[in-house]
Parts: structure tokens; sequence; C-alpha cells
């Protein structure tokens, strides 16, 4: 099936994600780094980090989407990463005011790993993980 979330939208939940977060994303190592194209988004690293190995973290998993990095801190604590936002809330137990309608944390997860489930589109509808 394919998925009506487009980039755009995973851009505009992450801001509020940010701007709801208890504390400043800016002093953080990779600040707001989603506000890049899609090209950058879709093949970079998250700027700042490296894994246990000195390795730069990709921002999407290409292999197992699901797995992307971005989304499993959102989640919870992923390979020695805090949640994010390191200081909370809790993405799942929080609702987020977005274009004047509010939307559970649960909804903005749930979109987001249909997203990333559906080749991450740019524009919506693609139906198959993508691979390189």
């Amino acid at each position: 099936m394919a998925t009506t979330m487009t980039f755009a939208q995973i851009k505009t939940y992450l801001d509020a994600i940010a701007d709801n977060a208890n504390g400043d994303i800016s002093i953080s190592p990779h600040d707001r780094f989603w506000n890049v194209s899609y090209h950058d988004f879709t093949t970079g690293d998250v700027p700042g980090v490296t894994d246990s190995g000195g390795r730069p973290v990709p921002i999407i998993n290409t292999s197992h989407p699901d797995q992307s990095s971005f989304y499993q801190v959102l989640l919870g604590r992923w390979q020695g990463f805090n949640q994010m936002p390191s200081g909370g809330p809790v993405v799942k137990d929080t609702t987020y005011t977005i274009a004047g309608t509010n939307v559970p944390g649960t909804k903005i997860l749930a979109d987001i790993l249909d997203w990333l489930n559906n080749s991450y589109p740019e524009h919506g509808s693609r139906a198959s993980v993508k691979k390189r």
C-alpha cells in the first residue's frame, strides 16, 4: 500500500517535536538536521553523531528503513544513544499542535514508520521498500 506521507510532512513533524522539547535543540550536535534537501536527508548522516566505532550514523537505513536512526531514537534508547528529544518529553506520550490540529505522538510515530516502510518518498505514494 502506498503512503500519502511526504518529506515535507516528516520535516513538519520533526519541527513540532523539536519545538516541544524540554531542552534547546540548537545546542545538540545535530541541531535540526532535517532542514536540508530531500536528497541530503535520505542519503546523509546525522551531523556530529558517530557510532561506538567512530563511524557516521546514516539518517536512513536503506536496507532496513524501519531501523533508521532518526526514527529509532524517537522510540527510545537506541545503540547507546538516548531517546530524543534528550530532555523529553517522550514522543509517544505527547500531543503536538500542527497547523492548528492536535496530533498524538503515536500518530506521528506511525506516520514516520509508514513513510519509511514505503520507500520514504519525497512527495508520497511509493509502495516498495527501497534498497541500495
